[in-house]
């Protein structure tokens, strides 16, 4: 069977409601849109985002892989039949090997209040068996935690987000890249100063070739209502100066 991490995601998506089409979710009361992050699983680190427009982001970490992968982000669209609950999603990047919703299998979810139970036909006997499902969690939108997704960038995706454990995760994708780095994941710890403002950042693993946080410059974050202003001395004058900000907007 996959690691869980990978069908976990699916589930999530699923009820990540609206896609077209069919797509809708039943769950209208609930709020969907937003971070959903795996327990019980064995992978340091599982988590699933899904967009009002249809996208979604899963991304994953395992630093004891047998097999040298070790995870990484995919990025697709999704939609959610609302009768059966089943998810389809369509990938356009997947840089996991097969760990995310890629794999050929059915998956389902039910929404509990501010939890998910993911369920997912891994062995394709029509059935879900035991060990088939996981439950996940939704990171609830509080100051600078939550998901964010930028704005104003050329970028085809930027999204950054943050975990009430310090934990953050920037995932980014740009199929125009010049320089065949078209992006990936970067995950990692972080602090914010509440007077300052100035995040400071550890990455735990960095597949994005420093597109993301882990350049030696400083960032500031700033929190408004449903957007965040990321500021960056790129050019380390000790200035934030135009051109040096990025809105992310929250979900």
């Amino acid at each position: 069977m996959k690691k869980l991490s990978v069908s976990f995601l699916g589930l999530i998506l699923i009820l990540s409601g609206c896609g077209g089409g069919s797509s809708s979710n039943d769950n209208d009361s609930v709020p969907l849109s937003g971070i959903w992050r795996a327990t019980g699983t064995t992978n340091d680190f599982v988590a699933l985002a899904f967009f009002e427009d249809g996208t979604y982001l899963y991304a994953v970490y395992d630093s004891d892989s047998s097999d040298g992968n070790v995870g990484g982000m995919e990025l697709g669209t999704y939609s959610l039949d609302a009768e059966t609950n089943l998810l389809t999603t369509t990938q356009t990047i997947d840089f996991n090997e097969g760990r995310g919703l890629s794999e050929n299998i059915s998956h389902f979810a039910v929404v509990n209040d501010n939890s998910i139970t993911v369920s997912f036909g891994d062995n394709i006997n029509s059935a879900i068996d035991e060990g088939e499902s996981v439950v996940f969690s939704k990171s609830i939108t509080s100051n600078e935690v939550g998901i964010w997704r930028a704005t104003g960038t050329t970028n085809d995706f930027v999204a950054l987000a943050f975990f009430e454990d310090d934990t953050y995760l920037y995932a980014v994708y740009d199929s125009d890249s010049s320089d065949d780095n078209v992006g990936g994941m970067e995950l990692g710890t972080y602090s914010l100063d509440a007077e300052t403002h100035l995040l400071t950042t550890e990455q735990t693993i960095d597949f994005n070739g420093g597109r993301g946080l882990s350049e030696n410059i400083s960032h500031f974050v700033v929190v408004n209502d449903n957007s965040i202003t990321v500021s960056f001395d790129d050019n380390i004058n000790s200035t934030i100066d135009e051109g040096e900000s990025l809105v992310f907007e929250g979900e």
